[in-house]
């Protein structure tokens, strides 16, 4: 299974990229600290799965958190001008 993200998220992500002018080499990482999904802004790596945001690279998945949260879908609310990210369990991969 591969790690998915809401096109939603997607569109957050890449606003955040454009409110904060984040280089153009560079691109958010989604990665799990301490307990809790956090973003680091960081450069790309081969392996990495890139998702894109009308055709702007915004988020990077590196292979061991896909293999850890390949179940997962990374979605987004937004409240009082804040985005809050958070993973749910994919239900669309389940098998009756």
């Amino acid at each position: 299974m591969l790690f998915k993200v809401t096109n939603e998220a997607l569109a957050a992500l890449h606003h955040g990229r454009v409110d904060e002018g984040h280089p153009e080499d560079q691109v958010m990482r989604v990665i799990w600290d301490e307990d809790d999904l956090a973003f680091e802004l960081d450069f790309p790596d081969m392996m990495d799965m890139v998702y894109k945001w009308e055709g702007v690279p915004v988020l990077l998945v590196d292979p061991e958190m896909n293999r850890d949260f390949g179940d997962m879908t990374l979605d987004v609310t937004a409240q009082d001008g804040t985005f809050n990210f958070f993973m749910t369990e994919d239900e669309s991969d389940d098998e009756a």
